[in-house]
């Protein structure tokens, strides 16, 4: 049995499709804790559209955040209208071998969280590379490609992991989302500022996507209007939504903040009654209905209970914390009980819940499967 990779000697380059910025998502999140750890962590944003200064730029701009973690931009050499498959060829080539130049440890690691760049590892012999997938990449063009080039595929859903498993069985793992926190975080008075700006309200954040049911927020609106509903997170969907957004937002017992920093989110939690995930109900991805949000970490770590329109994979907290509903009525009707005290929250199972899902453990698992992958070993059941 081989042991997890040590951090200390991983040159790690962690691709993200959302960039380094006030929120942090999963992606930025793993970088932290690989860095605090040792490892010599490059945290790639995405590049900006292509231009004709991408024909000058040669060298990534480096910038530190903190120790062991470097923020680094760059421009893809050659423009996606030559077509997708042909640029990404040319770009991972060209990329991977000015990557290549900064790596300063004995093992380089490609760690992907996007289907859209980095198909292939250009980084040289003896790399290494994760495709870590938490949203529904199933269908992009770059999906299989990134999935075949990879050492080890990281999936946060059990839907996701059964789909490349059937193609990729001896590399697929489940790791599911996780918190940074190790169990409920309360009694720090966070969330009094927000109590009294907003009264009694409940909390709504993450982008407004085409796939946000903008329809049940509003029922929600007309039929507790005595809870201020607070929203939080860009609007990034197209013209009918921002427009059923702008109605939404424009109501008196409506907050829309926009994008708000990581410190300000965890507040906004602790202030909140409750927390709610709004999307369709009938959504489908090419992988099944969402079922694995990462912000539910959130939620359950300052112990808000979670109202779903979705089939979440947290079983262990259905009826506890988390209170799934497959029609607006029901959803609705959640929510009020939430209130009225009805529907609670069991902060011990929580807890249990939280100590289960750090950061900490998840990178554990997976140096651990990295390792064995590197050795031959093969994949632990």
């Amino acid at each position: 049995m081989t042991a997890a990779l040590e951090p200390g000697r991983l040159s790690t380059f962690v691709v993200s499709n959302e960039p380094w910025g006030p929120q942090h998502f999963i992606k930025h999140r793993f970088a932290i804790e690989l860095a605090r750890r040792g490892a010599e962590v490059f945290f790639c944003d995405p590049p900006p559209p292509w231009s004709a200064a991408a024909l000058v730029s040669r060298d990534p701009e480096l910038q530190p955040i903190e120790p062991d973690l470097t923020l680094l931009s760059y421009r893809h050499p050659a423009p996606a209208r030559i077509g997708e498959r042909a640029a990404a060829a040319i770009n991972d080539r060209v990329m991977g071998r000015r990557l290549r130049g900064l790596v300063t440890r004995e093992i380089p690691v490609l760690w992907q969280f996007d289907a859209f760049r980095f198909a292939a590892n250009h980084l040289g012999s003896g790399s290494l590379k994760i495709y870590h997938v938490c949203d529904p990449y199933l269908g992009f063009a770059l999906d299989e490609p990134s999935a075949e080039a990879a050492d080890l595929i990281v999936c946060t859903s059990r839907l996701y992991a059964e789909h490349y498993a059937a193609k990729h069985p001896d590399k697929t793992i489940h790791v599911p989302h996780s918190s940074t926190a190790g169990s409920v975080r309360s009694g720090d008075g966070l969330g009094e500022a927000t109590r009294e700006r907003f009264g009694d309200y409940l909390f709504f954040g993450g982008s407004i996507t085409d796939f946000v049911d903008l329809s049940l927020l509003a029922r929600v609106s007309d039929e507790i209007p005595e809870a201020k509903l607070v929203i939080a997170g860009p609007v990034v969907g197209g013209g009918r939504t921002r427009e059923a957004f702008a109605e939404l937002s424009g109501r008196e017992n409506v907050v829309h903040l926009g994008t708000v920093p990581a410190t300000d989110i965890e507040e906004l939690v602790a202030g909140s009654r409750l927390c709610l995930s709004a999307y369709d109900f009938d959504e489908r991805t090419t992988l099944g209905p969402r079922t694995s949000i990462l912000k539910v970490m959130d939620y359950m770590a300052r112990g808000r209970a979670l109202v779903s329109s979705s089939p979440l994979e947290y079983s262990e907290l259905e009826g506890r914390a988390i209170y799934c509903r497959s029609n607006a009525g029901d959803y609705v009707d959640a929510v009020r009980r939430v209130l009225d005290g009805e529907l609670t929250v069991d902060v011990d199972a929580v807890d249990r819940f939280l100590a289960e899902r750090t950061y900490g453990r998840a990178l554990d698992r997976i140096l651990t499967a990295l390792g064995d992958i590197r050795s031959g070993a093969g994949l632990r059941p």
